[in-house]
């Protein structure tokens, strides 16, 4: 066994030496020069659907509207970080794209740290350099989407889980649960893997249990709390996140539905702020009374299970159907199109690192990497994976949604390759 596929102490950044630097300068270069590219198109210029609505957010935000009128329906964080963007420097979308190609290095880092960790330095470098390149993490970046702040922070998230469970330091689980509870605020998809935390502190240390699992509880709560108190002063209805949910539910288990996003025959557009007020409004008048947002996100979820009880067979076929979509080398939109982006960007166009390759050659290597190494070593990675996937089934598959499960899929890769290349000398 070589030493770069062994476990190691040594998984700072400093141990990446240069070559780490040189991936990050690299992936700075790419993410800088595809900005350039696209700066005069209206990938930038125009923002649509999810972008616009944050882009007029944050601007409002930026010119002092902080608190809003409403509870949140679309999550919170993103806007909230790009107001202050704006606040600073001025509401043009390509100054926080530019914040964005750096928020992306930062990733690419932490996930050589993390691969550092797992299984030696060498597949650090290679995960590291499989996301300066890879072709999906540089569209999104140069997007007002969530996808760049919520892989940063699932890579803090990965490696703050490591850290806990090798030895467990009470500063390590505080940050865990604010920074999983600011994910949360990005996209409350993120929550899949608190009850997985759970599971891994049972079979780390039982003692312990409940003790590391309140502090990283009350660690969200503190980042959630405040918003839900928020949301209920504001609009009435205590939610912690958003109240989405229950449409998202809909959209994803339905009749009609088919596996990816659904735009219901209702809706006068698929602009968020109309989103909400379609579906509040349909769910009123069937019931035949004005619902409250949280009343028309439970109605909305109790006519989806009712249909999925009542029509197993159909919801099988459907479930069956986000499967092959989730593994899937397309990447399907439900905002911005990553095949837009390459009709406008070479770098795109003429990279051939996306999911075709990383997909299966990842789940090889972290398959392997369990076989080889143990449960131990590959559980934060599967876990995080089943998180998302999980999360995904429920709902509906979105290359942007698919995004965080791209990181363990890297480390695996990496893994694949180092020991086929050692194999090969």
């Amino acid at each position: 066994m070589t030493e770069d596929l062994s476990k190691t102490d040594d998984y700072s950044l400093r141990s990446g030496g240069l070559a780490l630097w040189l991936i990050a300068l690299g992936a700075l270069a790419l993410r800088w020069v595809h900005l350039w590219l696209v700066s005069g198109t209206d990938l930038v210029g125009l923002p649509i659907i999810d972008a616009a609505f944050y882009h007029q957010w944050a601007s409002a935000i930026s010119q002092g509207e902080l608190v809003g009128d409403r509870i949140f329906f679309m999550s919170p964080l993103y806007p909230y970080l790009t107001g202050l963007v704006y606040a600073l420097v001025g509401a043009l979308p390509w100054k926080m794209m530019a914040l964005q190609g750096l928020l992306g290095v930062g990733t690419v880092l932490l996930l050589y740290r993390w691969g550092a960790r797992l299984m030696g330095r060498t597949v650090g470098w290679v995960a590291a350099g499989l996301a300066a390149l890879y072709a999906p993490f540089i569209f999104y970046e140069a997007t007002l989407l969530t996808a760049t702040i919520i892989l940063f922070l699932s890579a803090v998230i990965l490696n703050l889980t490591e850290s806990v469970l090798a030895g467990a330091r009470r500063r390590d689980l505080w940050l865990l649960g604010i920074v999983l509870g600011l994910s949360a605020l990005a996209r409350p998809l993120a929550l899949m893997f608190l009850p997985l935390i759970y599971l891994l502190f049972f079979m780390n240390h039982r003692p312990t249990t409940v003790r590391h699992s309140a502090i990283v509880t009350v660690g969200v709560l503190i980042i959630l709390l405040p918003v839900g108190i928020r949301n209920l002063v504001i609009g009435g209805d205590f939610t912690l996140t958003t109240s989405s949910a229950g449409m998202n539910f809909h959209v994803g288990n339905n009749p009609d539905a088919t596996g990816l996003y659904w735009e219901a025959p209702f809706l006068s557009s698929v602009e968020p702020q109309y989103e909400d007020e379609d579906y509040r409004r349909v769910a009123s008048e069937v019931v035949g009374r004005e619902l409250t947002t949280r009343e028309a996100g439970s109605y909305w979820f109790s006519r989806s299970l009712d249909w999925m009880i009542n029509h197993p067979f159909g919801y099988i076929t459907l479930l069956a159907r986000k499967i092959f979509y989730f593994w899937n080398r397309a990447e399907f939109a439900n905002n911005i199109s990553i095949y837009l982006g390459r009709s406008l960007s070479p770098l795109l166009k003429f990279n051939p690192v996306g999911f075709w390759l990383i997909g299966p050659l990842g789940l090889a290597g972290l398959i392997r990497m369990w076989r080889r190494f143990g449960w131990k070593r590959a559980r934060v990675a599967w876990l995080w994976l089943a998180a998302y996937f999980v999360g995904c089934v429920i709902f509906f598959v979105a290359s942007e949604y698919r995004l965080p499960v791209v990181l363990p899929l890297m480390v695996g890769t990496g893994a694949l390759i180092v020991e086929v290349v050692e194999r090969f000398k």
